[in-house]
């Protein structure tokens, strides 16, 4: 929660509806979190490890992530079990907000716009490569079940993504989750 924080307070004088822009790295380097960010020697690896932190938090949480999830045991209704809820739902969606201000700053870096295939794979890439671990280790379901699960997580990752400038984001990464008629549906295509 702190990083994506840090992160939108840092950004709050740039204007993030665009990554084409000569942003002046020095008074972006003089903000300690984006500096961490952009001193690190390959920014694409910072975005990767926020994709694959996020993707771990909805698999390991989805039982308090997901809501009212047929092929889940729900969670009791003790006050315990409902503070998990929400923290592991606050969580997983900071991490997505994390994931907006650090695709961000890759496409910035790079000079590409925010919906580019190259910040959209890294994205999708982490994210299917544990979602492959996790399945690998969960209990069987029936084919058409695990289909149903695993679309309800890639449209669960996609809503935490809420950052208002990442909807070009949300879109490329949704087109390669093939969900493109489920976002337009929403009203996000």
């Amino acid at each position: 929660k702190l990083l994506s924080l840090m992160l939108r307070t840092e950004l709050q004088d740039v204007d993030l509806s665009s990554t084409s822009f000569s942003y002046d790295t020095l008074s972006l380097k003089s903000k300690p979190t984006v500096s961490l960010i952009l001193d690190h020697p390959r920014i694409h690896d910072v975005l990767k490890i926020a994709a694959r932190n996020a993707s771990t938090c909805l698999f390991r949480h989805s039982r308090w992530i997901l809501e009212n999830h047929p092929l889940l045991d729900p969670p009791t209704a003790s006050i315990i079990d409902e503070s998990c809820c929400l923290y592991a739902t606050e969580c997983f969606d900071e991490l997505g907000s994390t994931i907006c201000y650090i695709a961000w700053l890759f496409c910035a870096e790079e000079g590409i716009e925010l919906d580019s295939d190259r910040c959209a794979y890294a994205i999708v890439n982490e994210f299917s490569s544990e979602l492959q671990k996790y399945l690998d280790h969960s209990p069987e379901m029936s084919e058409r079940a695990e289909k149903q699960y695993v679309k309800m997580l890639k449209f669960r990752f996609l809503q935490s993504l809420a950052e208002e400038f990442a909807r070009p984001l949300v879109r490329a990464i949704g087109n390669l989750f093939d969900m493109a008629a489920d976002l337009s549906m929403i009203g996000i295509w």
